[in-house]
């Protein structure tokens, strides 16, 4: 799940020139969706990720719509408030405990293979991530991916030239959204449903370090930034990880910014 919204940060920072600070949340809304679909009310797997990847967009649309429409980081300061809000407020026990979808059996997909086999749920989380970086790829190559990379570059300009890039852009950050969406409802079936701290914000700023260190503009670079800053987090204790993706982020934009 963390390796699929690592393309948020790679399309929304490094082809949109905008910053997120909070896209693990929006992980946590699809997950809760799908989750919920799935544990209750037994709806299809494929629905069940449809409709986590369109409520999930929803929400983006919802986030970005004003915050873009104010220069700076307003976006970036928005998606962290959502974050601090979604596991401080909506996914605590206390106040929404039927929201919280907190045992969700993983079913059989296409009634063949069953998905709590763990190797069944990593081909298919790894087929869910191969559907990512088509749709990216597509996105980068396309005309909506020339006109993202034109209002990054330059704003002015663009807008003279007839571009919307507002609207592009918040076309961007929909876009992210719903890979987050489709994410979360991969991340519930990995975890066997959603729970208090399981969509901290300090999830966030690792993903933006992820992406950022492997490459924002390179959909390799997502992965290779994935593999490699897992594999060594996951050598130190929790309490100094944030140093290590801190410390390997600012290595990355003094010595190779490009």
């Amino acid at each position: 799940a963390k390796g699929q919204a690592l393309f948020d940060g790679k399309t929304l920072t490094g082809w949109n020139g905008q910053v997120s600070l909070g896209q693990f949340a929006l992980v946590g809304v699809g997950s809760v969706t799908a989750g919920n679909l799935i544990s209750r009310w037994n709806v299809d797997l494929f629905v069940s990720l449809f409709a986590a990847l369109v409520v999930t967009g929803l929400i983006a649309l919802l986030l970005g719509l004003p915050a873009l429409r104010i220069q700076g980081p307003f976006l970036g300061v928005v998606t962290l408030a959502f974050a601090v809000m979604l596991d401080s407020f909506i996914l605590n026990p206390n106040v929404f405990p039927w929201l919280i979808p907190q045992n969700v059996d993983r079913p059989v997909l296409l009634q063949r293979w069953p998905l709590e086999t763990v190797r069944n749920l990593y081909w298919f989380a790894l087929a869910m991530l191969a559907v990512v970086v088509v749709v990216a790829r597509g996105v980068r190559q396309g005309r909506s991916g020339r006109l993202l990379l034109a209002g990054r570059d330059n704003f002015k300009a663009a807008e003279a030239m007839s571009v919307p890039s507002r609207w592009t852009a918040l076309q961007g950050f929909v876009l992210s959204g719903c890979i987050a969406g489709l994410a979360g409802g991969v991340h519930v079936l990995l975890n066997h449903g959603a729970r208090v701290n399981s969509y901290l914000p300090s999830d966030s700023i690792d993903i933006f370090s992820m992406s950022t260190i492997g490459g924002l503009g390179s959909i390799g670079g997502a992965i290779t930034g994935a593999f490699g800053m897992r594999t060594a987090v996951d050598q130190v204790p929790a309490g100094v990880r944030l140093l290590v993706t801190g410390v390997g982020l600012l290595i990355v934009l003094m010595a190779i910014p490009g």
